[in-house]
């Protein structure tokens, strides 16, 4: 069978593996003589004996005592390597043609002519890591390095994963990494989320990473790094990306793109494609793909109900506007919208970036058609606009029933370029972000004070309503461990074995719901956290074994399940738009203990962190490297053409507010009301 190599504790491979291990565990003490993949097989074993993963048939005893003799072979080995050995087995590693044979070998003159072990090669990390271990520099020359790594053009990054072969071979590093210009995205992927990280030799100075970024930009073809250059890195180090990266960055990928797009245009298309409809017929709409990402704009029932109230409700009640907790859902959840394997494809991402997806790009696209689609039947049935719907919000609306004056809105005419409306429609944000702040703070909008405020952050307006929104205590690694266990794709809980084979689904609560699942059919390193689930009242272990969830535990899941899913709750919305009293009562309640347990914290804001993180990549390029950044290219002077896409972004941006602030208004009423 093929030899266990280690990754991680979260690899569900492990699982297939269990047999392997088991046979090298129990052959251990009496494998004499190991040979050298029999030790870094041993040294893999022992990273998941180290982490407690074995299987229940071993005692914790037998644990120790395997862990030393594994611990004593691999030690006894590499302390007796020789130069000779230790060249020959680097060689056995990078050499993919060698005709030496790493399986049989115990030394060089042993070796036999038949082809390398392929599966060997998944060692070589293992191999440098035991190298840095045992100190072997101490026996290899840096110019037998120079020389083995000529012979097998071996990859710079097996030497950067810590700062030992840069301490120990300074000049040899530096130069093998200033010889490629593919090893720039080595430095690029230590500012990149879920990427190996690379220790950069400190003896390179910035002048020669600059020298080595335009290289690479010349020599390059890989789009998603020159991405990652154009737009650059804000917390990036050792390296300023300027304007003439940027601008050289992005000339070749222009250059690039045509040449692919030329390309693509000779042959099929095949891609991650979904349906995003518009529909105008309540019939066509019922009866179209259930596949579809669609949305109904009906123009009967506008017609029908034109009061500004009502129009402000059908964009309140748009499809994928908000989700059932009342919490916009424009934003992007990869949780929740894509997997782990999907966010494999859409490339890297650095630390700062702004997470997106098919689905959420399929969706922006939806809604912003929809208010395309909104604004044209308004203008041709009944001569308005969505401006004059915000304008009435604030006008007259907060007037009529909360007695709020706000100072005069004046939008931009129709007739004028799509431009000057667009900038003057993010003007009017920030005076909104101005009033509403003045509103919190003083309970009124003085005109004095508003010319003399400056206009705060998004994420610091503030609200009227206690513990508004529940968010996930960051600092207590219990709920963080919670959630991983219970909803992540990649739960070791996911699967268990059973009589004929596995059961498998995407989570572990998924794998409770569909499935008849007792604790015995856990092996010994999931019943850890199993044994986990149930002493925090999370799960429940019957006489009979099954595990199950009652109603209390239940009601748990569901809020930890929409924190998970979304980052966030409301705490004064249901889980379902529509929800009962009672039902609101009681997830309150539960929210109150689980607040009180330290697992949840709130803040009190008018917008969640997922609504503020949107509304900042639209708005700003302050926050993340991919931000748009649409308002501060028109309140910042730049040039441009007239562009729809940013106006229907304005528009929404405005829906947004008006929506987010209507609730505040009407619940802050009802709450202060019940008070009194």
């Amino acid at each position: 069978m093929e030899r266990f190599k280690f990754y991680s504790i979260n690899d569900a491979s492990i699982d297939f593996y269990w047999g392997r291990i088991k046979k090298v565990m129990k052959n251990v003490e009496s494998n004499d003589h190991p040979i050298f993949l029999d030790v870094l097989e041993f040294y893999n074993i022992n990273k998941i004996l180290k982490n407690d993963i074995y299987l229940s048939e071993f005692s914790k005893e037998q644990i120790k005592k395997i862990r030393g003799s594994f611990n004593k072979k691999i030690n006894i080995f590499f302390s007796s390597l020789t130069k000779e050995n230790i060249i020959y087995y680097l060689e056995c590693l990078f050499s993919v043609t060698s005709n030496t044979s790493i399986e049989n070998y115990h030394n060089p003159k042993d070796a036999k002519n038949t082809d390398i072990d392929s599966n060997s090669t998944f060692f070589r990390a293992d191999f440098l890591e035991c190298f840095e271990k045992f100190q072997l520099d101490k026996k290899i020359t840096e110019s037998d390095l120079k020389n083995i790594i000529n012979r097998f053009s071996i990859p710079i990054w097996y030497f950067l994963k810590s700062d030992y072969f840069s301490i120990r071979y300074p000049k040899l590093i530096k130069t093998f990494f200033l010889s490629n210009t593919e090893n720039f995205e080595l430095f690029l992927s230590n500012y990149i989320v879920n990427n190996d990280n690379y220790v950069i030799p400190d003896n390179i100075s910035t002048a020669e990473l600059y020298n080595l970024c335009e290289w690479y930009i010349d020599e390059s073809s890989n789009l998603n790094y020159l991405r990652l250059i154009n737009q650059g890195i804000k917390d990036i180090q050792r390296l300023v990306i300027d304007a003439k990266l940027k601008l050289k960055a992005q000339r070749k990928i222009e250059q690039l793109e045509k040449v692919f797009l030329n390309s693509q245009s000779k042959k099929n298309s095949n891609g991650f494609l979904q349906s995003v409809a518009i529909y105008t017929d309540r019939k066509k709409y019922l009866t179209s793909e259930k596949s579809e990402l669609k949305i109904l704009i009906d123009v009967d029932d506008i017609k029908t109900h034109s009061s500004f109230e009502s129009l402000l409700n059908y964009l309140m009640y748009m499809d994928y506007f908000f989700n059932e907790n009342w919490i916009l859902n424009l934003g992007s959840f990869p949780n929740f919208e894509s997997s782990t394997l999907t966010r494999l494809f859409y490339g890297p991402k650095t630390r700062k970036n702004y997470e997106t997806s098919f689905y959420f790009h399929n969706k922006d696209l939806l809604v912003k058609q929809a208010f395309k689609g909104f604004q044209h039947i308004l203008d041709e049935n009944l001569g308005l606009r969505i401006e004059d719907l915000i304008n009435y919000f604030f006008e007259k609306y907060c007037e009529n029933n909360f007695e709020i004056e706000w100072l005069p809105i004046r939008f931009a005419g129709e007739k004028e370029k799509i431009n000057i409306q667009t900038k003057n429609l993010f003007t009017i944000e920030e005076q909104i972000r101005k009033q509403w702040n003045l509103l919190i703070d003083e309970g009124e909008i003085d005109k004095d004070l508003f010319a003399l405020e400056s206009t705060p952050r998004i994420y610091d307006l503030g609200s009227f309503l206690h513990k508004k929104y529940i968010y996930l205590n960051e600092e207590n690694k219990d709920i963080k461990k919670v959630l991983e266990l219970l909803f992540s794709d990649q739960s070791h809980l996911n699967t268990v074995k059973v009589t004929d084979g596995y059961l498998h689904e995407n989570s572990f609560i998924q794998l409770l719901e569909k499935h008849n699942i007792n604790y015995s059919f856990f092996e010994n390193y999931q019943r850890q956290d199993i044994n986990y689930l149930i002493e925090n009242n999370i799960i429940t272990k019957r006489k009979d074994d099954v595990i199950y969830v009652n109603k209390k535990q239940m009601r748990r899941i569901r809020i930890f399940s929409m924190i998970f899913n979304y980052g966030v709750i409301n705490y004064y919305n249901g889980l379902t738009k529509i929800s009962r009293k009672v039902d609101l009562k009681q997830q309150q309640n539960e929210i109150d203990e689980i607040l009180e347990e330290g697992l949840l914290i709130y803040k009190d804001t008018l917008f969640s962190k997922p609504e503020s993180d949107y509304l900042n990549y639209l708005l700003n390029d302050s926050e993340f490297d991919n931000a748009l950044g649409i308002r501060n290219k028109y309140l910042h002077g730049s040039v441009f053409e007239d562009n729809v896409e940013d106006l229907l972004y304005a528009l929404i941006i405005l829906t947004i507010y008006v929506i987010k602030i209507n609730e505040e208004l009407i619940l802050n009423k009802h709450y202060d009301n019940k008070d009194k």
